[in-house]
C-alpha cells in the first residue's frame, strides 16, 4: 500500500500550498487554481443561447481572524457591451462545471457588474459572487498570492521574452456536457510603456505573442517564471521559486491585417478575409485590482467584515441581576464537582 505524502507546491506566486498526494511528482503541470478558475460567458439571444467569451474567478481574503474569502468574477468589459446589444433578458449567463455533473448556468444581472470608476477604456468587468462550497467545480485565483504587481515585476525581473499562457474558451470545441477550456502559450512581446490605441481608446496594456481567437477574450493571462532568472547585473541565477506563476492580466483582443491578394481568387478577396497578426493585447492585473478596489466594493467588503465580527461576538447568558450567597455557593459546587452536582440535580425528594 502506498502511503500518502505531504506535497508542497510553490507554483502559485512562490507561496507554499500544502496537499496530500499518493506519490511525489503527481501534481499537474498547470495547477487546478488556474485550470478550474475559468468559466464561459454566454448570452440569451432571440436565436438561443450563444457563447460570448471567457471569465475567471478570483478571491481576496476576508482578513483578520475571521477566515473566508470574497469571491469575484472577472471578464472583459467589451464582452458585456456586446451582450447588452443582443441579450433578450439583460442577464449574463456564466456556464460553470458542477461537481460530478454537467455544466450549468449562473445568471448574473447585467446591472450588477462593475467597471473602472474613472477610465472607460479599461476593459474589465467584475461582480462579487457568493462562495459556492462543494456544489460548483471551480477554484479561485488568490489575489493575495500570485499577481504580477509592480513589486513582483521588479523583484523577479519580469520582462519581454518571459513565457505567458492563458486558459479560456475555444468556441469550436467548448464541451457539450462540461466546460473544456484550452491553454495557449506565448511570450511577452512588449511591456506597457506607452498607451496602445484600441477600439475602446488608448489603453495601458501588455503585448504578447499569442493568437487571440474568438471566445478567448476575458481569459486570465499568467506569466510563467522558469527555474533560471537573469539578475539586473546580467548574471544567471536560480529563481527564488522554481516555476512560479503570476496573474499578469486579462485578454483583451488582437490586431488583424487585411489578407494579401497574392495567389487569391477575386471572390476570396471580396470576402474581406483578415489575418490574425499573432500579437494579442493584455490588460494589466493592476487595472483589475483598481476595479475590485473601487470605493463602492471596498465599502461593501468592510460592511461584510463588520457583520461577520458582530455575528462572532459571544451572547451573554441570562442570569439574575444580583447573585445571592446561596446562589454563589451552588455555582461554586457545580464548578468544582460537576459530576456530583449533576447527580444531586437528578435526585427527587420522597
Amino acid at each position: 500500500m502506498v502511503e500518502p505524502t505531504l506535497q508542497i507546491d510553490y507554483r502559485l506566486g512562490g507561496k507554499p500550498q500544502y496537499s496530500i498526494g499518493l506519490k511525489p511528482g503527481e501534481l499537474m503541470q498547470v495547477p487546478p487554481e488556474i485550470k478550474k478558475s475559468v468559466a464561459f460567458v454566454c448570452c440569451n439571444t432571440k436565436d438561443g443561447m450563444r457563447l460570448a467569451g471567457t471569465a475567471f474567478f478570483v478571491h481576496l481574503p476576508v482578513g483578520g481572524d475571521i477566515g473566508g474569502v470574497f469571491v469575484y468574477l472577472v471578464t472583459a468589459k467589451h464582452i458585456i457591451d456586446k451582450i447588452k446589444e443582443t441579450s433578450i433578458d439583460q442577464l449574463v449567463y456564466i456556464r460553470v462545471n458542477l461537481k460530478d455533473r454537467a455544466a450549468d448556468f449562473i445568471k448574473v444581472p447585467m446591472a450588477d457588474l462593475k467597471f473602472h470608476p474613472e477610465d472607460a477604456s479599461v476593459d474589465v468587468a467584475v461582480i462579487q459572487m457568493p462562495t459556492f462550497g462543494d456544489l460548483v467545480d471551480i477554484r479561485t485565483v488568490p489575489l493575495d498570492l500570485m499577481v504580477a504587481t509592480d513589486e513582483v515585476i521588479a523583484e523577479e525581473g519580469i520582462d519581454i521574452g518571459d513565457e505567458v499562457f492563458l486558459v479560456g474558451l475555444f468556441s469550436e470545441h467548448y464541451g457539450s456536457r462540461r466546460n473544456i477550456p484550452i491553454l495557449r502559450v506565448g511570450n511577452i512581446a512588449q511591456m506597457p510603456e506607452e498607451p496602445i490605441m484600441t477600439s475602446m481608446g488608448l489603453m495601458e496594456a501588455y503585448l504578447i505573442e499569442a493568437r487571440s481567437i474568438g471566445g478567448i477574450s476575458g481569459s486570465p493571462v499568467f506569466v510563467h517564471l522558469g527555474g533560471i532568472r537573469t539578475t539586473f547585473k546580467g548574471e544567471a541565477q536560480s529563481s527564488k521559486f522554481d516555476y512560479a506563476y503570476y496573474l499578469l492580466g486579462l485578454m483583451h483582443g488582437h490586431w488583424d491585417l487585411p489578407a494579401p491578394d497574392a495567389d487569391m481568387l477575386v471572390e476570396d478577396i471580396l470576402t474581406d478575409e483578415r489575418i490574425n497578426m499573432g500579437i494579442a493585447i493584455v490588460v494589466p492585473i493592476q487595472k483589475i485590482l483598481e476595479v475590485i478596489n473601487q470605493e463602492e466594493l471596498v465599502e461593501r467588503r468592510d460592511r461584510a467584515r463588520e457583520e461577520q465580527q458582530q455575528n462572532r461576538l459571544p451572547t451573554p447568558d441570562e442570569a439574575p441581576t444580583e447573585l445571592t450567597e446561596e446562589g454563589f455557593k451552588e455555582a461554586l459546587k457545580k464548578a468544582s464537582r460537576p459530576e456530583e452536582a449533576q447527580s444531586d440535580e437528578g435526585k427527587t425528594e420522597t
